[in-house]
């Protein structure tokens, strides 16, 4: 029961992480892979970790110029409210 639960962890971070990374790619940013291997590790953060993922995106984003920043954090906002939701209802049966 302990090894589903954490493969599907490391799934669901897994696809955070290729999703956040392809976005990033289309958005023109720089390091789309380091980016998205951000996202993915620190989604296995249990409640801080979508805001985590979210946090270097739109720095680099800002570093970039300061048009993308807003365009970033919209464009990665909706892959990250659904994440908890995930979780908990795997977690809680």
């Amino acid at each position: 029961m302990l090894y589903a639960y954490v493969r599907g962890q490391l799934i669901i971070a897994g696809l955070i992480g290729v999703l956040s990374g392809i976005a990033c790619a289309v958005l023109g940013l720089p390091d789309p892979v380091a980016i998205g291997l951000i996202a993915g590790v620190t989604a296995l953060i249990p409640y801080l970790g979508p805001s985590s993922a979210r946090l270097p995106a739109i720095l680099v984003g800002l570093a970039a110029g300061p048009i993308k920043a807003p365009t970033v954090a919209r464009r990665l906002l909706p892959e990250y409210p659904t994440h908890p939701q995930l979780r908990l209802s795997k977690g809680h049966g």
